[in-house]
């Protein structure tokens, strides 16, 4: 075989391979899950650093209820009931004589913090429970029977209800996002106010700052159509499935939430109702535009994230909880809310989310707020519109299409005779000047190259190979 059969062979390998990456994404190595992940979490507990205060231990809790403990030493004990739970800890956690009792923290496994609500309440009082991962949440209990949840320390001031860990790995994805500040388009709603949307924002000439879109409200739903891909900021409140604002110069309006998340979903469109109970609309400035300052900090909307932002909603001693629920493969609502009877944050922490918080102060003209509810794009259909190279475009269908040009190169000689009986050469006679010969054979050429190549490229290049192999046989002459 010579060197530029193999050459090829190696191509259409490429090629192939390409093909089932688009097909079904690369193939990734198994995730860790159920006993598997304790190791990573003990290994990560082995890791921290001894404080005489506090004793440690990683956990896994099977959907059985099952406990399985691993202290520092690396020594497990398995627990079936609460009584056999209480015995690990006293066997892989022994206090002597000298040493009183110290805080134990908990670290779970990503899979562990899922199980069932009522195993939590075998531990004993006063743990501090937490995620493990690269980043360790921490986990706080809220409510009590059938009410009760794990809420996820994602941000100083933004915990998540922990429901199912699908949700929550969408919501965790949608919170790192950068924060896109021209992506974001602040909505003034108005009876007789403009009746479309601009593709893009509007640039007050003056200050290069971003200003608000004005919108009728009857239009609004269908207006959204030209925000594709981008985030409407309204400013309101949700009552059932209407959506009330207070417009500067009219009585209070409601829109049908209903509608509005429909057009939002068929434009690809992210909803973000601010809540407020004066549901007032903002005026002209955008204040997403404005620079922050911070310490520490160079310019926080530069490298603010989705969560940052929502964090910044909350404050130390009136934290929220986030909410998600997914609403089919294609959308993800979050409700962010306030709650009573948490913790405060730790002021060591608070000055994190100092970032933001006159940002969004002065987002929709310094208006109160009471959270936030945002229909978004899920994590899989926003990973699917990152991926894509053209925007209207399906990845899968422009990656497809890429390899089976890069596979149809090695066919081309094959691929080449056969066009010629589709689409015969030209002749510079039928044509009165030598531009339209060229033209022609410019539109044929174009045809064969963006078309013909990849529609045969599966059967051209292998043909094409097999070709070269029989002509270099030993012994076979031209």
């Amino acid at each position: 075989m010579t060197p530029t059969t193999i050459a090829q062979v190696r191509t259409i390998c490429f090629a192939l391979a390409v093909l089932m990456m688009v097909r079904g994404g690369a193939a990734a190595a198994p995730t860790r899950t159920g006993i598997a992940s304790l190791d990573a979490t003990a290994a990560q507990v082995a890791a921290l650093p001894v404080d005489s205060k506090t004793q440690v231990v990683a956990a896994h809790v099977s959907q059985e209820g099952h406990w399985t403990l691993v202290n520092r030493a690396g020594e497990a004990f398995t627990a079936a009931t609460p009584a056999e739970l209480k015995r690990g800890f006293d066997v892989l956690l022994p206090n002597d004589a000298a040493s009183p009792a110290r805080a134990l923290h908990l670290y779970l496994t990503a899979e562990g913090a899922f199980a069932p609500r009522a195993r939590f309440a075998e531990l004993p009082r006063e743990t501090t429970l937490w995620m493990a991962g690269a980043r360790s949440q921490r986990l706080i209990p809220f409510g009590s029977g059938t009410a009760a949840k794990l809420l996820a320390e994602a941000r100083p001031n933004l915990l998540i209800e922990l429901s199912d860990a699908q949700t929550y790995a969408d919501v965790m994805q949608h919170l790192a996002r950068p924060l896109d500040r021209s992506g974001f388009r602040l909505l003034s709603i108005e009876p007789g106010g403009p009746q479309t949307l601009a593709a893009r924002p509007k640039v007050d000439r003056a200050t290069g700052r971003i200003v608000n879109d004005g919108i009728d409200p009857v239009q609004l739903p269908t207006a959204l159509a030209a925000l594709a891909g981008q985030t409407a900021v309204i400013v309101g409140r949700i009552e059932g499935d209407a959506l009330t604002v207070k417009p500067a110069s009219a009585p209070e309006r409601s829109l049908r939430w209903s509608e509005l998340t429909a057009a939002a979903t068929a434009a690809d469109v992210n909803l973000l109702v601010l809540r407020s109970a004066a549901a007032q609309q903002p005026g002209a400035r955008n204040w997403l535009w404005q620079k922050v300052e911070v310490k520490g900090l160079n310019n926080a909307l530069t490298h603010a994230t989705l969560g940052d932002f929502l964090d910044a909603l909350g404050s130390p001693g009136n934290r929220l909880v986030l909410s998600a629920q997914r609403l089919g493969d294609a959308r993800l609502m979050l409700d962010v809310h306030r709650a009573s009877g948490l913790p405060s944050a730790a002021s060591s922490t608070a000055q994190v989310t100092s970032a933001l918080t006159d940002l969004v102060a002065g987002l929709a003209g310094k208006v109160a707020h009471e959270g936030a509810v945002m229909h978004l794009r899920s994590a899989s259909r926003q990973a699917e519109l990152d991926r894509r190279l053209i925007s209207f475009l399906p990845a899968d269908v422009t990656w497809l299409y890429g390899a089976l040009v890069a596979l149809g190169l090695i066919g081309v000689p094959v691929a080449w005779r056969w066009w010629a009986r589709v689409w015969p050469f030209e002749a510079a006679a039928e044509y009165r000047n030598a531009l339209g010969y060229w033209a022609a054979r410019l539109i044929r050429g174009g045809v064969f190259a963006l078309f013909f190549v990849p529609l045969v490229a599966l059967i051209a290049g292998p043909v094409s190979i097999f070709q070269k192999l029989v002509q270099k046989r030993p012994g076979r002459t031209k």
